[in-house]
């Protein structure tokens, strides 16, 4: 049986609630050795609901795949097992890990502590060695001054941190202001640590990184909402004036380039209900729906955010499609089909839409990214499909992104090169993860 339908067999049977025998824990584990990283993140997906001793093995082997996302998320998924043993040696146990995954195991370190009510003397002294231990790694000690900072309420760890937003090296400056927002989240910070950060975030914060602009202002949003104080408070002048410039509220006129460049900044930058918002003025901008930029926009929003069980852009576009955009409608509906029922390992129908695409364009990385999702990868057409897209994305660097004028990053060209058809993709140094983990962010 081919690995792909191995997965499905596995998660079928799971729906189904039927109990794995022998037979199907040995499938389990012949797909954690394989050379898919898209079918072991599968495969996580499914031993997470199984917490046995057989499922703990195969992910606890997988904290060492040579795929750091694989690695990352078997570690994030052993938490759910909250093993005292994963509190003693899981740091030690990926030593050879690189420098974010080593830092996402102290923050699971600390939840397992913390969940399994560890005596404080005990959890400070894991947690002062893994931060002595990870000096090395740059960022990864600012997840151990939180855990650290929560169980003792000593002031010290939390200025360390704070001292992380004004580093001179961008990627401290960003886990510092990750390791900050996790801490937003649980709302457990006084109204002093809050006024504290919202004037750390303000200083050094004129020669900052776009990302880490994009991130400052996302925090000062929460801070001030947790404040109770305004939240249209801006750090960056020159993008609060770019927003006024392309705001429907503030034009007499508006083109449909304006427009999108509006709803791709709403989507993107950290503005309240963003996408929400998005959604319902473009079902209210009805004079725009013969704008053929405009509807391969909106029928993408639809498919990715949307709730609606028919999409009517995608609909209006295959009425009035040009004989070059063939490829364009043709994958907007493959990945309809596939955002309809996300959680599924075989999608014929989202297939067959990737497939005629090519037939019209063979020059659509994201049409061979769908294929190789949906066919096995023993198959000569998964295998094509995986060559194909990787020859024909273009990484740029994290420099030439920066120097993109904000007229260029959230226009209609950017987004269609960069999240519809993915021809164009992040710096291959951008190791940081997204604010708030979207799959689609750029």
């Amino acid at each position: 049986m081919k690995l792909l339908s191995q997965i499905n067999v596995l998660k079928e049977k799971q729906r189904k609630g039927i109990v794995f025998r022998e037979e199907e824990r040995n499938m389990a584990e012949i797909i954690s050795k394989c050379s898919s990283s898209l079918y072991k993140s599968r495969l996580i997906d499914i031993l997470a609901l199984e917490r046995e001793n057989w499922s703990y093995r195969i992910l606890k082997s997988l904290i060492h795949d040579p795929d750091e996302k694989v690695e990352e998320k078997a570690v994030d998924t052993i938490a759910v097992f909250q093993r005292e043993v994963d509190f003693q040696r899981m740091f030690e146990e990926a030593a050879d890990a690189n420098g974010f995954v080593k830092s996402w195991i102290v923050m699971i370190t600390g939840h397992i502590g913390w969940t399994r009510d560890i005596r404080n003397e005990i959890f400070m002294e894991r947690m002062e060695y893994l931060a002595e231990s990870s000096q090395e790694s740059g960022y990864v000690p600012f997840y151990s001054y939180r855990w650290m900072f929560l169980v003792s309420e000593d002031e010290t760890y939390f200025t360390k941190i704070l001292d992380g937003i004004e580093h001179k090296n961008h990627e401290m400056r960003y886990h510092a202001m990750y390791v900050i927002d996790g801490m937003l989240e649980t709302r457990a910070l006084e109204r002093k640590h809050l006024e504290e950060i919202q004037k750390r975030l303000y200083a050094n914060s004129k020669c900052e990184v776009r990302y880490c602009r994009i991130y400052r202002e996302r925090i000062l949003r929460v801070v001030n909402q947790q404040l109770n104080r305004s939240r249209e408070e801006w750090i960056y002048p020159e993008e609060a004036v770019f927003y006024e410039r392309i705001s429907p509220m503030c034009r007499d006129q508006i083109t449909p380039e304006v427009l999108i460049a509006y709803c791709v900044f709403r989507v993107y930058y950290p503005i309240d209900d963003g996408v929400d918002e998005v959604l319902k003025i473009l079902y209210q901008t009805r004079e725009y729906w013969n704008d053929n930029r405009f509807l391969i926009f909106a029928a993408y929003m639809e498919s990715v955010y949307g709730e609606k069980a028919e999409n009517i852009f995608l609909k209006k576009l295959m009425e009035t499609k040009q004989e070059e955009q063939k490829a364009i409608v043709f994958l907007l509906q493959a990945i309809w089909e596939m955002e309809k029922v996300p959680e599924d390992y075989i999608n014929h129908k989202a297939l067959k839409f990737a497939e005629k695409a090519v037939q019209f364009s063979d020059f659509v990385p994201r049409v061979y990214d769908i294929i190789a999702r949906f066919t096995s990868i023993e198959t000569d057409q998964h295998r094509s499909a995986v060559e194909q897209s990787r020859k024909q994305k273009r990484r740029i660097t994290l420099k030439e992104r920066e120097e993109w004028p904000l007229e260029k990053l959230y226009s209609f060209d950017t987004f269609l090169e960069m999240t519809i058809l993915r021809r164009t993709e992040e710096p291959e140094n951008f190791t940081l993860r997204n604010t708030a983990w979207d799959k689609e962010k750029f």
